[in-house]
């Protein structure tokens, strides 16, 4: 067994992804029921039996964790209080690479091509859903759809498809004070569907049709800086240090985890596991560690990737 590696469940478990609060040295898993368990001993700590078919995202200090199905429903708790759900919610169908954590107080996920943000008012611990902008009645385009959301430092960025013959596709970021600022792409890069910030000032994109190209700076935007080859991904995360870039991958009948260096673009690890049980890919609270989903899902250790 590689000593990288730490299955959070004894014998093959499946979820469909996890999310990993090194500090609290919790775990929580998605699949048919989610579960939190403690990391690394596996003991379980609580089953959420009302949350089925969801994946978990932490919030960035840990405060809260949204379990998110991408075809429907959506499921708020407080860390410290998991006996009591805070917010339900519906919404129309978008995709599993549309949500994220703008900050501690801050969710954010699209439906078509709408932003929206679930608020929570740490004081009253009041939960509010509101829009945060609608780009189909910005760009007067109601066909657009946002694929993608991402972000750092405050900014929010979107990959939008605009499905427009001779129309290319486009990149959106919103700053912290609102303000909306459109790139659009060139032939080079409109293919692609997925867009994640670097964490240095560049962005990645990718597609699970395509190479993963990176641009070193987000207005360069007619052609990429260097593509990294044969990593189709329909999953990317970036760690919040910039240091390594994690993507889900399929390839015909195999499903992979590919781990590479963002500076050198140096594949550093691969983990296969079965096609018909992938998973999302992600990081731990500190990245520190990678978690696959999947069948068997896996748990990688990547603090010491750089020494090997």
């Amino acid at each position: 067994k590689d000593e990288k590696m730490v299955n959070p469940m004894r014998g093959k478990f499946f979820c469909f992804s996890m999310a990993l609060d090194e500090k609290k040295r919790v775990v929580y898993t998605g699949g048919s029921t989610s579960r939190v368990i403690s990391f690394p001993e596996q003991t379980k700590i609580a089953e959420l039996k009302r949350v089925k078919n969801c994946s978990p995202y932490l919030s960035p200090l840990g405060t809260y964790v949204m379990f998110f199905n991408d075809s429907s429903y959506m499921y708020l708790y407080e860390t410290a209080q998991l006996e009591k759900c805070i917010f339900h919610g519906s919404f129309k169908m978008s995709g599993s690479n549309v949500v994220c954590w703008k900050d501690d107080e801050c969710f954010l996920f699209a439906t078509e091509g709408t932003i929206n943000s679930i608020y929570i008012d740490k004081n009253n611990k009041k939960v509010e859903k509101t829009v945060l902008v609608d780009l189909r009645e910005y760009m007067e385009n109601p066909d657009l759809q946002i694929t993608s959301v991402d972000c750092c430092n405050d900014k929010v960025l979107l990959f939008v498809r605009k499905w427009m013959p001779g129309i290319n596709n486009c990149i959106v970021e919103i700053d912290k004070d609102g303000d909306i600022r459109v790139r659009n792409l060139g032939d080079e890069l409109s293919g692609y569907d997925d867009v994640r910030y670097d964490r240095k000032g560049g962005v990645f994109y990718s597609n699970r049709s395509k190479n993963i190209a990176w641009c070193k700076k987000i207005d360069y935007i007619d052609k990429a800086d260097k593509t990294i080859e044969n990593v189709k991904s329909y999953c990317t995360r970036v760690s919040s240090d910039g240091r390594y870039v994690v993507a889900g991958v399929r390839d015909g009948e195999k499903s992979s985890a590919v781990i590479f260096e963002a500076n050198t673009f140096l594949v550093k690890r691969r983990f296969e596991y079965e096609t018909a049980r992938w998973g999302l890919v992600g990081f731990s609270s500190d990245s520190h560690y990678v978690l696959v989903g999947g069948n068997n899902a896996q748990i990688i250790d990547v603090k010491d990737l750089n020494k090997e």
